[in-house]
Order: structure tokens, then C-alpha cells, then sequence
């Protein structure tokens, strides 16, 4: 499968990345200007929008459903993360309970959101992948990986990769340094069971995962120098490169099988774009 690549060029900025879009092609990211501020943005119907959450001194949106919400993260002036949700107009703060820092990742058609939490855990912290809806969160837990703080023996990184319209999330979980075993990458569904994903047959390399649709195609990266992005539609892998022979990183699809990520261009920065399956 090849793909059709359209740059996402918004203005003022230095480096852009894409992070989310809907079955509507709308596309949501971040980007720096050349002051070094980080501002977030809304491509829909041609029209790039830039989203910044009021005393934030960052902002990125991540995720965007059929109805046109969206979520992101922000830093406020201490440096705290939080997640927003964005609609109408609006931004509503969210803070996953008990949390030091919340990031929100992606949110499905029926206003289902996913994100990680760092949650204190005595001198340590664990960071965690939640599930939000109607203001409850749940935690997402995986079968046989024991719940410590990263930096413990043993323990783990987890962060969100999407969620689809059938309450399905992608779960990556990052091993601590000193673990033997590679970083892994999982499909949670609603009733917590969990399927885990191997890399493409030739990699023994970690594999990390971005987005799923409803299908559970997914798209990510898999191998350590460099790591390479692939698209895993219909049991078909693909791996990514640009026209100009670039990398990208590929972080979300739609069902329709366009993707939306970032690659560096001659200018040595990272540009946003939009592609769709030739």
C-alpha cells in the first residue's frame, strides 16, 4: 500500500507535529513558533486554527471525534500537566484523581477518553492509563504486569494509544531500565481483557503503538536506530516513508485509512502532514 502525502502548513509555525483526525479528515496537533512557545491547532475544512488554553504556558491537542471535540494537554505556569477537553468554544479543564501530572491522548465518538496519569506512589511515581466517561475514570490495568512505580525493579511505563469507537484502547508499557524484556504494546478491551500486538516478523525490536481504528488496524513504530513508522491495515503492514524518502512518525488513523504524523524536512525540523492510501 502506498500513500499520498499533504503537508498541514500552519502559520507562524517553526515545527509542527500531527497528532489526531477524525473520519472528516480534521486534523489536531501542536506546534512551536519561533519565540519557542507551543500552541495546539485545528485543520478543518482548510481552515488551520490555533488552540491555546487560557495562562497555559503550552498547549497541544492529540484527539478529535465525529462531533469535533477535542482533547489535548497543557502546562500551566508551574509546569503542571493537564488535560482539557475542547468544544463550543470552550476548554474544560480535566485531572484524572490523585494525579500529579494528566495527559489526555485520544476520545471516541461517544465522548470516551483515554490518557495517562502520573500518580505518586511513596518517593516515587507511577504513571498510569485511564479510561474517562461522564467525569468517571478508570484505571486500565494489564493481566500479569505488576503494578509498581517505574522506577522500581520490575516496573513499568504505560501510555495511552488511542481508543476506537468500540471502547478499545491501545496500551504501550515501557519496561523500567535494568528489565530484560523489550518494550510491548497491547489492545485493551472494554471488559479489560488483553490482546498483545508483536512487531513486524522481521523485528525483534520494541514496538510501540499509536493509534487503532475500529477495525483494530493500528499504526506505530517498531525498531531502535531508527525507529521505523508502519501502518497495519487489514493484517497487511506497510511501512512508512515519505516521498522525499523521510521517516515519518505516524500517529493516528481513521477507518477510512488516512493517517496524520510529522516527518523532518530539509530544514532539519519536524512539519505535520496528512496522508491518504493512493
Amino acid at each position: 500500500m502506498t500513500y499520498v502525502f499533504s503537508p498541514v502548513d500552519v502559520p507562524g509555525a517553526v515545527a509542527s507535529w500531527g497528532y489526531g483526525l477524525n473520519g472528516q479528515a480534521q486534523v489536531v496537533g501542536g506546534y512551536r513558533d519561533a519565540a519557542g512557545h507551543g500552541h495546539g491547532f485545528l485543520l478543518a475544512d482548510g481552515r488551520i486554527t490555533t488552540l491555546d488554553v487560557p495562562g497555559a504556558g503550552s498547549t497541544t491537542a492529540s484527539g478529535i471525534n465525529a462531533s469535533g471535540q477535542i482533547v489535548g494537554s497543557y502546562q500551566d505556569a508551574a509546569g503542571v500537566g493537564h488535560g482539557f477537553l475542547y468544544e463550543n468554544g470552550r476548554f474544560t479543564r480535566i485531572d484524572a484523581p490523585g494525579a500529579t501530572d494528566t495527559y489526555l491522548d485520544d476520545i471516541n465518538d461517544s465522548g470516551e477518553i483515554v490518557g495517562a496519569a502520573a500518580i505518586p506512589a511513596g518517593h516515587s511515581i507511577r504513571q498510569e492509563v485511564f479510561r474517562a466517561a461522564g467525569g468517571r475514570f478508570t484505571t486500565v490495568s494489564l493481566p500479569g504486569f505488576v503494578d509498581r512505580p517505574s522506577t522500581a525493579p520490575g516496573g513499568t511505563y504505560m501510555f495511552a494509544a488511542g481508543i476506537n469507537n468500540h471502547g478499545e484502547i491501545g496500551v504501550n508499557v515501557k519496561m523500567a531500565p535494568g528489565a530484560s524484556s523489550f518494550n510491548m504494546a497491547f489492545i485493551v478491551a472494554g471488559d479489560g481483557s488483553a490482546t498483545s500486538l508483536a512487531p513486524p516478523a522481521d523485528a525483534f525490536r520494541p514496538l510501540s503503538i499509536t493509534a487503532l481504528d475500529d477495525q483494530r488496524d493500528v499504526v506505530g513504530s517498531y525498531g531502535l536506530t531508527p525507529p521505523h513508522a508502519f501502518v497495519e491495515r487489514q493484517g497487511v503492514i506497510t511501512d512508512i516513508t515519505t516521498a522525499s524518502g523521510a521517516r515519518p512518525g505516524v500517529n493516528d488513523i481513521n477507518n477510512a485509512g488516512w493517517i496524520v504524523g510529522s516527518a523532518t524536512g530539509s530544514d532539519g525540523q519536524n512539519h505535520a502532514f496528512l496522508a491518504s492510501p493512493a
